[in-house]
């Protein structure tokens, strides 16, 4: 006499064996995923696990659910998954996802015949912000930005807010409006925007900002470099310069404006009738000749050029002038 026994891990399949007991087929321990969380559009692999090799192929019947919203699709698996006879305990098969707008939770199940089910979540992820970059072009002052998802934008597009540490020195070429962004177009995971800078009287750190629909930021650094005029050296003629009939002044240095530049002489007795003012100069690259300078008393001065830059007021560094007593 032969005797079949069945425990609760197993179920019967058609067909009797040589020794007159039906298949014995193995019974399904689990189903899971290789990864919990993914970002949407980002594919991964399932499992079915039994607790030993089928005797004979078996179908196990797949099942994908949304669970914020039945009806709307942001995943897909086979309908069916079949284990084949003899050839393992394990049985994969490929979940494909698709950008999302929100955190989702899908619900993955097998239903192993004889009315076993098992199942595992899967949370689908919309797309972060991953980089921001910025390069120059071939226009002065005028820079690309890039933002980069770490996955493909929904249909729709996503939006990244954009925001600049100093709008004076640094800001969104053709977004004049309070809130500037970058779109990343659906099925994309790139976006630009361009940075036009202005004049600053001082080399100026800028942060620009970029903030994604999940409220993570990230920052780009950019230093506009100062435009402001540089004095390298001041000479007189003659020289030494004297209180006797004044003199010529020669200031040799760069960024120089000839439209609006003027050189200020600063010191005692040396009010704002010192100031030689556009006009009364010749200017040349790199260097400045100022006119006559009217007889002025004696003393340490110091010099600089000043000049107005789109409304920006531009002061050079200063350099030394001494002016001496006529010689006895």
């Amino acid at each position: 006499m032969t005797l079949c026994n069945e425990d609760r891990r197993h179920h019967w399949l058609k067909g009797p064996t040589a020794a007159g007991c039906p298949v014995l087929a193995p019974g399904m321990t689990r189903v899971a995923l290789d990864r919990d969380t993914v970002i949407g559009g980002t594919p991964l692999i399932g499992t079915v696990t039994l607790d030993g090799p089928a005797g004979a192929d078996i179908t196990v019947p797949l099942q994908c659910t949304n669970l914020n919203e039945p009806g709307v699709v942001v995943a897909s698996i086979p309908g069916n998954l079949v284990v084949l006879r003899k050839r393992s305990s394990v049985a994969t098969f490929r979940v494909n996802t698709v950008a999302v707008n929100e955190m989702t939770p899908v619900s993955i199940s097998a239903n192993f015949p004889g009315g076993a089910q098992f199942s595992t979540t899967l949370q689908i992820s919309p797309p972060s912000l991953s980089s921001i970059s910025l390069r120059p072009t071939s226009e002065p002052g005028r820079y690309v930005g890039t933002v980069v998802l770490d996955g493909v934008a929904p249909d729709g597009g996503t939006t990244v807010q954009l925001t600049s540490s100093n709008p004076a020195a640094a800001a969104f070429f053709d977004q004049p409006g309070a809130n500037p962004s970058a779109e990343v177009e659906g099925g994309n995971n790139t976006g630009t925007f361009q940075i036009q800078t202005n004049p600053v009287p001082a080399d100026t750190l800028v942060a620009i900002s970029a903030t994604d629909e999940n409220q993570k930021m990230l920052q780009a650094l950019l230093t506009v470099d100062s435009t402001a005029p540089i004095i390298g050296s001041v000479s007189t003629d003659p020289s030494p310069a004297t209180t006797a009939g004044g003199f010529s002044l020669t200031v040799n240095g760069s960024n120089f404006d000839p439209n609006t530049a003027r050189i200020v002489i600063i010191g005692p007795g040396c009010p704002a009738g010192c100031t030689i003012a556009n006009g009364a100069l010749t200017v040349t690259t790199p260097t400045r000749v100022a006119g006559p300078v009217p007889p002025s008393p004696a003393g340490n001065f110091s010099v600089q050029v000043q000049q107005v830059q789109d409304g920006v007021a531009m002061i050079s560094n200063s350099q030394a002038l001494v002016v001496h007593a006529p010689a006895e």
